[in-house]
């Protein structure tokens, strides 16, 4: 993964492996893309603009429960170990973080805190636009994925770009993220 470039000319990835919450229809895949420089990792999302107005979402700083309702999240597992970070961004700009020692253990969230450099949100006509930066020292050896919730008429609809698979999503497994150098 390189440091040259700038996030803008990075590809979206829709976040492909797709499941119907409530029989939802699945609709518009939220997008992702991200960019590794000088010990920081800039990740955005692009997803379909919610059906509630920009207000009704907290925001913008740190709320806890925010997996409640629409949002985006970056997984990130250092290498060798069985612990992982969890960052969200929320489309009225609101953000939390956690670290996780397993698979839904939580283990610290102070640290994970500091780990969030900035966040800023925008809406379009069509999608609301996330942006997240990261204190991320090396991305070699890293292990990622990134997912999201959205809301439509008929009910929740989750996302995971890595392919998670399952009847049920469950984006807390980090044996089955790929490194971050792989996902694009």
């Amino acid at each position: 993964m390189s440091e040259a470039g700038r996030l803008e000319d990075r590809r979206w990835l829709a976040l492909g492996q797709r499941w119907r919450g409530d029989g939802a229809p699945l609709g518009e895949a939220p997008a992702v893309r991200w960019l590794w420089a000088g010990g920081r990792l800039v990740w955005e999302v692009r997803a379909p603009r919610p059906m509630a107005a920009r207000d009704w979402f907290a925001g913008p700083g740190w709320v806890e429960g925010l997996w409640k309702q629409e949002v985006a999240e970056c997984f990130l597992a250092e290498p060798g170990g069985e612990g992982y970070g969890e960052f969200h961004l929320a489309p009225g700009g609101a953000w939390w973080s956690g670290e996780f020692g397993a698979p839904r253990v939580a283990r610290e969230v102070l640290r994970a805190r500091e780990a969030v450099l900035a966040c800023e949100v925008r809406w379009t006509e069509r999608h609301w636009i996330g942006r997240q930066i990261l204190e991320l020292e090396a991305p070699e050896g890293v292990r990622a994925n990134f997912a999201a919730i959205t809301v439509g008429p008929e009910g929740r609809r989750f996302f995971s770009l890595a392919p998670l698979g399952g009847e049920r999503p469950d984006f807390h497994r980090p044996e089955e993220w790929p490194l971050l150098a792989e996902l694009g």
